[in-house]
């Protein structure tokens, strides 16, 4: 289960840096405030990560459900910090890392006691 985690994890810090750095460069170049963009795009790279798990072990109700519950877990997360006030920014990096890891635990969890 760690693998999947850090896997997950570290695609959601590399995504985040990739977020950063654009929103740091349309800030510079004056097209939009710093921290506006949408941190939840941090979560792609960890997307990617979970669709190679997926195609070792294609279960797609399985990874729907997993989704679905990850995406509401992530969601809430994210409206919670939004709601203290934190910039777009910042809160959807903290529901991108939230997601991932419930996914990844979610995933881990329900594929270990169906192994073929």
């Amino acid at each position: 289960m760690a693998e999947l985690l850090l896997a997950g994890v570290g695609g959601v810090v590399l995504g985040a840096v990739l977020v950063v750095a654009v929103d740091l460069l349309f800030a510079v170049a004056s097209l939009g405030g710093f921290g506006r963009a949408s941190g939840a795009l941090a979560a792609l790279p960890a997307v990617f990560v979970f669709h190679e798990e997926y195609r070792k072990r294609p279960r797609l109700g399985l990874a729907a459900l997993c989704a679905v519950l990850a995406l509401i877990l992530a969601a809430g997360t994210g409206a919670a910090a939004a709601a203290t006030g934190l910039p777009p920014l910042v809160s959807g990096i903290i529901a991108a890392f939230a997601g991932t890891a419930v996914y990844a635990v979610l995933w881990r969890v329900a594929t270990e006691r169906n192994v073929e």
